[in-house]
C-alpha cells in the first residue's frame, strides 16, 4: 500500500519524530544550561549586595576606641 508518498511511510515518522526529540532534547540542554548561568549571576549578585550591606553597615558603627 504504498503511496510515494513520504509521509505516510511508518520509517519516515519514526526518523521526523527522533530528529524531532533529539532537537527537543537539545533546547532542552539548552535552557538548563541558561537557568544554570542565570543562577550563578543571581548568587554573585546577592554575595556582591551582602558585601555592600555589611560595608555599609561598618561604615554607621562608631569607631572602637580602647580605654587606656
Amino acid at each position: 500500500m504504498a503511496t510515494g508518498v513520504s509521509g505516510n511511510h511508518p520509517r519516515a515518522h519514526g526518523k521526523s519524530f527522533r530528529r524531532s526529540n533529539k532537537n527537543s532534547e537539545q533546547k532542552l540542554d539548552e535552557v538548563k544550561r541558561s537557568k544554570d548561568e542565570l543562577d550563578q549571576w543571581q548568587r554573585k549578585l546577592d554575595t556582591e549586595e551582602q558585601n555592600m550591606d555589611l560595608a555599609q553597615e561598618r561604615k554607621q558603627k562608631p569607631p572602637v576606641t580602647f580605654k587606656k
